[in-house]
């Protein structure tokens, strides 16, 4: 899948069985946020400005350590989410989304 592809603005375009549609990244967020079970994000990382891809899941409680987080998220534009790849809590920069995949539809920032 390539993630790159030119997209028209805000038409919905169909390959296979995903669909594709260009939203502002904000709506992505609330769109995350919101998402049930599993799904995946493409964003580039802060720290080494490389593109990297996600699948998460938001909501997970089994593995939480107990206590307070040192920071909020929300403060920080991050978006808190459990990591599948390495099984582990992980936040995702909201400047660096370029794209999700959630409930079979890709959604691309404009």
């Amino acid at each position: 899948m390539c993630y790159d592809s030119p997209v028209e603005r805000n038409k919905p375009t169909k390959k296979g069985n995903e669909v594709n549609e260009v939203i502002s990244r904000y709506e992505l967020v609330e769109k995350i946020k919101a998402a049930k079970g599993f799904y995946s994000v493409t964003f580039v990382k802060r720290t080494t400005n490389s593109l990297r891809r996600m699948i998460c899941r938001n909501k997970v409680q089994k593995h939480l350590a107990g206590g307070e987080r040192k920071y909020n998220p929300v403060n920080h534009d991050l978006i808190a989410t459990y990591s599948m790849d390495s099984k582990g809590y992980r936040t995702i920069a909201i400047e660096g989304i370029k794209s999700a995949v959630i409930d079979r539809v890709t959604y691309v920032v404009e």
